[in-house]
């Protein structure tokens, strides 16, 4: 992993600073932290979805809800 952050790093140097490219390097680089701790602890997720989920309301919940609300008269 130390050589590939190497490499990127060194890439970042050859592409034109404001190309979608070297958005993502930068992106990738600036969360190495989070990529290696991945890599070393097989018990981290890689993405934060069922978290993201459990704080959103199921969407045919709210739509019931929705149409609820505009059938029933404002108190």
């Amino acid at each position: 992993m130390d050589a590939f952050r190497d490499w990127a790093e060194k890439q970042l140097t050859h592409i034109p600073g404001k190309s979608d490219l070297a958005k993502a390097f930068r992106y990738g680089l600036s969360r190495w932290s989070a990529l290696t701790l991945f890599l070393e602890d097989g018990r981290v997720a890689i993405d934060n979805n069922a978290a993201e989920r459990s704080l959103k309301p199921n969407g045919r919940y709210s739509q019931a809800r929705m149409r609820a609300a505009k059938r029933s008269p404002a108190p």
